[in-house]
């Protein structure tokens, strides 16, 4: 617009200026979202979303986004070279249970169980004492023939047998074993802590694939800190270990 003479002094446009509804998506350009800075992390449980609640715009907590109950991925630990142990310190009381999954694991010494121990609540160190846990552990080969642990429904242990049988596969294709162990209710001191175990393994003796599955009891009501992944001999040469927790 043309002005005869000086050109008015701009004032700022105000909310009582724009009447309601007015503006709509013909509006917006199509930076209004992507012009602004990426979040490159998870999102907190602070940050907000906009949604749409039939038509009615609103804000939305992201801590109501996804799965109560759904398993959310906390870490993963990627073994290339020998280590003697993988451990999980990290236990959120975010999490009331938890998950660990391994896959591409194989042992540097032929003829290893794969243990896991627990480490409580204050304690500095991972439980060792005998006793300190029960397990019950058993499989299948592709022969039908049944594999029992040794120690199978131990009341005395100083460990948690995760793996049914003897581990090989240092080298070459005939490795690479994949487990998967829920601990439960990690955080009670109320009760003893429970866990579930499942296995996909080279079961060596045979020449067979095989099958395991087991499950343990912690003998304390304590809460939980760690775990701790190793060998019952030698180290763990490679793998993929990844640990996951569930929301109640």
């Amino acid at each position: 617009m043309a002005y005869i003479g000086k050109t008015p002094t701009p004032v700022p446009l105000t909310s009582s200026d724009i009447a309601s509804d007015i503006i709509n998506s013909t509006h917006i350009g199509d930076t209004a979202i992507s012009g602004f800075d990426a979040l490159s992390t998870e999102p907190a449980d602070t940050d907000e979303f906009l949604i749409s609640d039939a038509g009615v715009l609103k804000r939305l907590d992201a801590s109501l986004v996804g799965g109560g109950g759904a398993f959310e991925l906390i870490s993963t630990t990627t073994v290339s070279t020998g280590v003697a142990s993988v451990d999980f310190s990290t236990l959120s009381t975010d999490y009331t249970d938890f998950k660990i999954i391994i896959s591409g694991m194989h042992p540097a010494t032929n003829g290893s169980y794969l243990q896991m121990l627990v480490k409580k609540v204050g304690d500095s160190s991972f439980e060792t004492a005998s006793g300190s846990y029960y397990y019950a552990n058993f499989g299948y080969d592709a022969a039908n023939q049944e594999r029992k642990l040794n120690g199978y429904g131990s009341s005395a242990s100083n460990r948690i047998e995760v793996s049914v049988n003897t581990m090989y596969g240092s080298s070459g294709v005939d490795g690479g074993s994949g487990f998967e162990i829920d601990i439960y209710d990690v955080h009670s001191t109320t009760h003893k802590k429970h866990g579930y175990m499942k296995q996909a393994f080279y079961e060596t003796e045979f020449d067979y694939v095989a099958v395991g599955h087991g499950a343990f009891q912690v003998v304390d009501n304590s809460a939980l800190q760690a775990f701790q992944l190793k060998m019952s001999s030698g180290n763990i040469n490679a793998g993929y270990f990844s640990l996951y927790g569930r929301k109640r």
